[in-house]
């Protein structure tokens, strides 16, 4: 990539939304007509539901195999499940679900050699109905780290400063090769950067107080450490974006896994599904509120390239 950025004239803003699947038939919105039925009558999701939606609580579940419109609707379910999708074969993975063709994915060995669950397309539609754990995928489950959705917000514990997001993804055809880079901005109360050294990327890997640090992890993930009792104090929010170099998008990368860890292990998850045209995506960003840090799942892209994004924000980006 070069060192050099060149940003378009014109900016264009898409939102990226996750949107999880509904288990319950679509009702008329209060202001439509309802043919003469009372709104008492429209259904409401019962507490029974609500139960069920957290049966897989604190599972990880890496998905093998399908098309992408079947890994869509899969995340989707998991998460109502109260499970968390995984892009990338970890040690955190707890079951696996095999999709049309996962039996010949490369990474089925090593599923096997841990001896990992195997569930099916029709364990995950029977849970969602029933709420039950098939006697299969007994494992125990490991996690308890909240999945945020878009837009969430929630308070870092005061007793951390240190903090790791990591960023995986895993393109949804298989020979497909993507530039991804990950990188943050330390930005003012105007969110604009101080100085081009706020802006932490890849030929700028660490910020000059040392707060903010780029990590690429392998092909397929990179991380932002930040330390919150490090930054400067003019220093009011962290934003944490990728970019998907070339002429690719976030629609043909797919979906994007973030996790924010601590020292005692993940804090909070989310998945960003749906892209399309958006070339740069702000994934997440941790902001002051008072004395209280506070971390926010974001999601939203845009059509115009990093050096665009940069420029936005307050940083000088050579012609």
């Amino acid at each position: 990539m070069p060192d050099t950025m060149t940003a378009p004239e014109v900016e264009v803003q898409r939102e990226v939304v996750l949107v999880p699947e509904m288990i319950v038939s679509a009702q008329p919105r209060p202001d439509e007509s309802t043919s003469g039925v009372r709104p008492s009558s429209i259904a409401t999701a019962s507490p029974l539901a609500n139960r069920k939606a957290k049966a897989w609580q604190g599972r990880r579940v890496l998905i093998l195999g399908g098309t992408h419109l079947d890994g869509v609707i899969m995340r989707s379910r998991i998460l109502q499940l109260g499970a968390r999708p995984s892009l990338n074969f970890t040690t955190a993975v707890t079951e696996v679900l095999v999709l049309e063709g996962g039996e010949s994915d490369k990474r089925m060995a090593r599923v096997t050699d841990r001896g990992l669950p195997k569930i099916t397309e029709s364990d995950v539609n029977e849970a969602l109905v029933s709420g039950v754990v098939p006697a299969h995928m007994r494992l125990e489950s490991r996690l308890s780290a909240p999945i945020l959705m878009r837009g969430e917000v929630v308070d870092l514990p005061a007793a951390q400063s240190s903090w790791s997001i990591n960023v995986a993804w895993r393109a949804e055809n298989v020979g497909d090769e993507f530039d991804v880079d990950v990188v943050a901005f330390l930005l003012d109360g105007t969110n604009k950067v101080d100085s081009d050294q706020d802006f932490v990327f890849y030929n700028n890997t660490v910020d000059e107080d040392g707060a903010v640090e780029l990590s690429v992890d392998g092909d397929s993930e990179q991380s932002v450490r930040a330390d919150l009792d490090s930054l400067p104090a003019e220093c009011q929010r962290v934003v944490i974006a990728a970019a998907v170099d070339g002429d690719k998008t976030f629609g043909d990368l797919g979906a994007v896994s973030v996790s924010i860890d601590g020292p005692d292990g993940t804090f909070a998850t989310f998945v960003l599904d749906l892209g399309t045209v958006e070339r740069t995506m702000v994934l997440a960003e941790i902001y002051r509120r008072g004395n209280v840090w506070r971390l926010r799942a974001v999601g939203q892209g845009h059509n115009h390239g990093l050096g665009a994004m940069a420029v936005g924000y307050g940083v000088e980006v050579d012609d």
